[in-house]
């Protein structure tokens, strides 16, 4: 996991990674664990700048790890095809220390009438999916 604690309110952390195309999935889910509650969490992407497509995540209370989900299936896949910047930013006060971990992309398989969830990873070179039912 990661630890962040920002000196301003409304600081980041920034990463440049390798071109990614998300144009395929559906959402984004990471566990979060803060020292505040409330609206105190902003994640960020973008093909050019991190602040292209964000969302804010309520924390429902201090100290305890969460699992918050991003529906990115409307935002257009043309501005989500060639991602290359990510951005986490504290949306609370300066004493706000932000932990998070397990960032991953989903998508929905559609199979016989019924939905399935797949998990696509990537750990260093290797990429895989397993199948959620």
């Amino acid at each position: 996991f990661t630890l962040l604690n920002f000196s301003v309110a409304n600081g980041y952390a920034e990463k440049p990674i390798s071109e990614q195309d998300l144009s395929n999935y559906d959402y984004i889910t990471m566990w979060l664990m803060t020292t505040e509650a409330g609206n105190t969490v902003k994640l960020g992407f973008g093909e050019t700048d991190a602040t292209e497509q964000e969302q804010t995540f309520y924390i429902n209370a201090a100290n305890t790890w969460q699992k918050v989900y991003w529906d990115i299936s409307k935002i257009p896949q043309n501005e989500r095809d060639a991602v290359k910047k990510l951005r986490i930013t504290n949306e609370g006060t300066i004493f706000n220390y932000l932990y998070f971990d397990n960032i991953q992309i989903f998508f929905y398989v559609h199979h016989n009438l019924k939905i399935y969830r797949m998990r696509c990873c990537q750990l260093k070179s290797l990429f895989y999916c397993t199948l959620d039912y």
